[in-house]
């Protein structure tokens, strides 16, 4: 039985702090080793939502999050986590955000995110519609990350593999103090998205410039193509502020 100290769950300030196995890293040269802080996660609609904290080879603390996904499909979600997190650990974009490990969660898994800076758009339009101004400058960070996660390159291949968010909307979107965009949980809602193309991103992104515009999400679309763009052609005209 190992005596390591950090293998074993200890507590500061009443706070039980409970060390995790890593099963996979974004980064194999990595030595980054994570606890969660406290046992009551968040339930959101991604899954259970744990306070974390991160000590890198350093010693350098930070905050992250463990988030343990709920649905049927949780195997192959998980190959399909494993087979592109070192892609996604390599974009380096400030817009994504992107896992940095897989690990093992009362019986489970767990990937590890950033810690959530900021608001979610839906919450910043609650008080009413965003100047075309500002919602044009949100849908630009949006671009710029979907533009690198749609060209990501799985290590030992030569093609890009172009991985879809899958689910952009107003919830998903943080907007920190700093005006910094990010599309939150980015692995974790693609490799739930088996189906989605880049151009199910590019569509959901056009969509959202008019929930924030509009102050309210754009109706579903009829099936067929003309009648869907005199749709749009006529949702565009009723919104405020644009020529």
């Amino acid at each position: 039985m190992s005596t390591d100290p950090y293998d074993a769950p200890y507590s500061t300030d009443d706070v039980p702090v409970t060390p995790l196995e890593v099963l996979q890293r974004a980064d194999e040269k990595s030595e980054t080793r994570y606890s969660l802080v406290g046992m009551d996660p968040i339930a959101t609609p991604t899954g259970d939502d744990y306070t974390a904290s991160a000590v890198d080879a350093g010693g350098q603390i930070r905050d992250v999050r463990v988030v343990v996904p709920f649905g049927d499909d949780l195997t192959v979600m998980k190959d399909r986590l494993g087979t592109y997190l070192s892609a996604f650990s390599q974009l380096r974009n400030p817009n994504l955000g992107v896992a940095e490990a897989i690990v093992a969660v009362n019986g489970g898994w767990g990937v590890v995110l950033p810690a959530a800076q900021g608001q979610a758009l839906e919450e910043l339009i609650e008080g009413g519609p965003l100047p075309p101004r500002t919602a044009a400058e949100i849908g630009l960070e949006v671009a710029w990350a979907l533009a690198a996660s749609h060209a990501a390159v799985v290590p030992d291949r030569i093609r890009p593999v172009a991985l879809p968010h899958g689910d952009i909307r107003a919830e998903n979107v943080l907007v920190s103090g700093l005006g910094e965009v990010v599309l939150a949980d980015y692995n974790l809602h693609s490799a739930r998205a088996l189906v989605a193309t880049p151009a199910d991103d590019i569509e959901a992104m056009g969509r959202l410039l008019v929930h924030l515009i509009d102050g309210a999400e754009m109706p579903v679309l009829p099936a067929d193509p003309e009648l869907a763009r005199t749709a749009i052609d006529e949702d565009l005209k009723g919104l405020p502020g644009l020529s």
